[in-house]
């Protein structure tokens, strides 16, 4: 038995990584400069896999247009750097 990831697992763990990326690169300790953008990615993605579980159900379905495609993974991108700002505030 193969097990092939679909559309939808695709889509649903790039958006999970599109925001937790952004906050890794805006949150202090791990946004600073001597941690290294590798180390960043690595853990960003091992936290995306913990939480695919849990959130995939919750996420919107695969878009089917590129634009629309493009638009989900904007606004991921740009929630995640408006929670890794207001961290960084704090």
């Amino acid at each position: 038995m193969e097990a092939y990831a679909t559309a939808d697992q695709v889509w649903a763990g790039g958006l999970i990584f599109a925001r937790i990326a952004a906050i890794l690169m805006l949150i202090p300790g791990f946004g600073e400069a001597y941690v290294p953008p590798r180390v960043r990615l690595s853990l960003a993605l091992v936290i995306s896999l913990a939480l695919w579980p849990v959130v995939a159900g919750t996420l919107p379905a695969l878009p089917s247009t590129v634009g629309g495609m493009a638009g989900w993974a904007i606004r991921e991108v740009v929630v995640g750097v408006m929670i890794g700002l207001l961290l960084r505030t704090f």
